[in-house]
């Protein structure tokens, strides 16, 4: 297990918001749980997607809509996750809280308050997107894998919902009829069908078994079937703007990709060192299930404005 830190001294809470925002000008400040625990949260400022690639369609990225309703800026944790007294928080310089499961990631950054959530996929991309694009990499520090939420693999098949909607229960997440088929003896691609397991008989999520899996060194370099290509534009719009179907950003963003599409398998992020070159902000591993921990998984916490949601209750 990581460090747990459970008895933090921070300075006074105008002091250091204004000294991280000054240092970081004004990329990153510091927001504060229902329990007054600080962390330290990169905004990042709404975009719209053709400004980020012209061949993804029009419109603002859904990692800013949330049930429908636009926010003008998320923000994600600057640093993996820490826990204090059973809550993560995202500081420098606190060991980060590892070997943990999915679900434990969720609870330790939901329990933080409305709004609070675990990072979910479509901020991943965005965060992906918006940083290498305006060179702030450096803001976001990245040395594990990283739990992510709002997106699964069942048996192949891709779910996940169609906006950033990290409040809804994964039995609302849309399935989008866009797989991980296995084609030539261990290696992804992505398909409107799916026509080879790596393991024989999938069970769902009933399937306990983490043996074969496929594997590319370069997200850039997955293939894409012909059914794929025949999907409607506004689909593959989709997958581009979540970060699964590859695009020219891949040339500038790394990272590999490995997938198991048999079973149930949620996705953790970005790599660590013993992943060299195969590692970084592209980098996808669909291999795990939901109760596997190991000491090279973190997570970190997201927040979106906490008001808005209050007023709309915080259920949906």
């Amino acid at each position: 297990m990581g460090k747990i830190n459970k008895g933090p001294t921070f300075m006074a809470r105008d002091a250091m918001k204004a000294e991280v925002e000054r240092r970081t000008d004004g990329n990153v400040t510091v927001l504060y749980d229902e329990k007054g625990y600080p962390s330290y949260m990169l905004i990042i400022p709404q975009f719209r997607v053709e400004n980020i690639d012209p061949n993804w369609g029009t419109g603002i990225h859904p990692a800013f809509i949330v049930a429908g309703e636009v926010y003008d800026r998320i923000y994600i944790g600057a640093f993996t996750a820490t826990e204090v007294k059973g809550r993560a928080i995202s500081m420098p310089d606190y060991g980060a809280r590892y070997s943990v499961t999915f679900d434990e990631a969720r609870f330790l950054c939901t329990v933080k308050g409305v709004g609070w959530h675990l990072m979910t996929n479509w901020e991943w991309a965005a965060v992906s997107l918006y940083c290498t694009k305006n060179n702030l990499e450096k803001y976001f520090n990245r040395e594990w894998w990283e739990w992510v939420d709002g997106l699964k693999l069942l048996d192949g098949e891709l779910y996940f919902p169609r906006q950033n909607n990290f409040e809804y229960i994964e039995d609302t997440w849309e399935r989008q009829g866009v797989f991980f088929d296995d084609r030539d003896n261990y290696r992804p691609i992505l398909s409107a069908e799916i026509k080879h397991f790596t393991e024989e008989d999938p069970r769902g999520k009933n399937d306990t078994r983490d043996e074969g899996y496929t594997s590319i060194k370069r997200y850039k370099e997955l293939e894409i079937s012909d059914t794929y290509k025949a999907l409607p534009k506004e689909k593959r719009e989709v997958m581009a703007q979540m970060m699964i179907e590859p695009s020219k950003i891949h040339e500038e963003v790394p990272g590999g990709l490995w997938v198991r599409n048999y079973g149930e398998r949620m996705p953790i992020r970005g790599g660590n060192w013993s992943h060299g070159a195969n590692a970084g902000l592209a980098a996808l591993y669909l291999n795990l299930r939901r109760v596997f921990s190991y000491h090279y998984v973190g997570f970190r916490p997201a927040f979106i404005d906490g008001q808005k949601m209050r007023k709309r209750g915080r259920t949906l």
